[in-house]
């Protein structure tokens, strides 16, 4: 098992953090991907009536939460959800452009990887609303 920003992988998850990261540095860039990192200072962000951005999230997206195969975009590891790591909404930041989205994640990675850039699917990013 390895262990990146204090978090466990199993061996498949590692390899295709791994290879993602590479493709990263390289610039190869897949058409329906961007290069997102998490985004910084966005707690104050104001939620309007939503306690969470996982309750916006359910009432206004109305797309799962939880990624297909459970697998969490950032860091790839396959999570089963319990008390210790769950799908949450997280803030990220479009790499080039620097604007900002929603996107879910798991919590350790929305806790844990601040500086980890990762590919993320156009489709699946949010853009935060201001009008809450």
């Amino acid at each position: 098992m390895k262990q990146v920003a204090k978090m466990v992988f199993k061996e498949a998850e590692f390899n295709a953090f791994v290879k993602m990261q590479a493709q990263i540095k390289l610039g190869r860039l897949p058409k329906d991907l961007i290069c997102v990192s998490h985004a910084s200072g966005t707690t104050k962000i104001e939620k309007g009536k939503y306690s969470s951005w996982t309750e916006y999230w359910k009432d206004i997206i109305r797309e799962p939460i939880i990624p297909p195969k459970n697998v969490c975009p950032c860091c790839k590891r396959v999570i089963k959800e319990d008390k210790s790591n769950y799908f949450v909404i997280g803030h990220v930041e479009d790499s080039s452009s620097h604007r900002q989205y929603l996107l879910p994640l798991c919590n350790d990675c929305n806790v844990k990887m601040k500086k980890w850039p990762f590919f993320a699917r156009k489709n699946k990013l949010h853009p935060i609303p201001t009008d809450l």
